[in-house]
């Protein structure tokens, strides 16, 4: 009797643990980058999910290894996350984005099949750009302008990156890997240039799966329209960071960690 039900027990667990194997193998991450930025800024997040849940980072239209294919544009954005997309198949897609990964996402979701979508988790993006917010935007494009031909782009992005990922508290290793995968800053201008005048309220109203925004308490634009995107969506909810814009890379082990709970939870359903 006891040998019975100890084997119970273990095929309880085999079964179990199968049952959550199959559910990992069904989902996989697709983690889109920022403005200027590339697929290897995400190596912090993926790194504490890896042997977890499969995930596939790429560059963006305009960006890293895409830097010579054309400029950015949500068309574009939305076009090649919908061809990873459907490459994944029969696997669904967890769309994992921050800042202009998370427009980008947004931006696919009309070219996506609902069914292959199991939800969506983006940083900075709760916001349709207008007055102070929109002039800032041009303001740092216009800025980017001069100062590439100044000082050429590659020390500038150097320069920008370590300093950047230095005071977020990255590693050395971290920062190399993003600077060795291309940083493009002229696509910073393309990037403005795409999200500056777009309203993605009505993609966000349309979103049928689980939507989380997930917001720096200091990032004034994206928290200040949050509440309204949230009740925009079917199934939207907040997190929030005490940091500043770009979660992902300011609190990157609490973003893994929040996105491993949300992972687990579009998986079971």
């Amino acid at each position: 009797m006891r040998k019975n039900r100890r084997s119970m027990a273990s095929n309880k667990a085999i079964l179990s643990d199968t049952l959550e194997t199959c559910m990992r193998n069904d989902l996989v991450l697709l983690f889109l980058h920022g403005a200027g930025l590339n697929q290897a800024m995400w190596d912090p997040v993926r790194r504490p999910l890896n042997g977890r849940w499969r995930s596939v980072a790429i560059d963006l239209p305009g960006h890293g290894a895409r830097g010579d294919a054309g400029p950015y544009t949500l068309d574009a954005a939305a076009k090649l996350v919908a061809e990873t997309v459907r490459g994944l198949a029969p696997a669904r897609a967890l769309l994992v984005g921050d800042s202009l990964g998370g427009y980008s996402a947004l931006a696919a979701s009309r070219l996506l099949d609902p069914a292959q979508v199991a939800g969506y988790f983006l940083g900075g993006c709760s916001q349709n750009f207008a007055g102070k917010h929109r002039r800032s935007l041009y303001l740092r494009a216009a800025l980017m302008k001069v100062l590439i031909p100044l000082f050429g782009e590659q020390w500038l992005a150097r320069k920008s990156a370590e300093k950047l990922m230095t005071q977020a508290g990255q590693s050395r290793e971290d920062i190399e890997a993003m600077i060795a995968a291309r940083l493009r800053l002229r696509a910073f201008p393309e990037a403005v240039a795409a999200v500056a005048t777009a309203d993605v309220f009505p993609l966000v109203r349309a979103i049928e799966q689980p939507l989380v925004f997930v917001n720096g308490t200091l990032d004034e634009g994206p928290m200040r329209q949050e509440a309204a995107f949230v009740a925009a969506a079917k199934q939207g909810r907040a997190l929030h960071f005490d940091c500043e814009h770009g979660v992902s890379l300011w609190k990157s082990e609490g973003f893994a960690a929040e996105l491993d709970k949300f992972a687990s939870e579009v998986a079971a359903s």
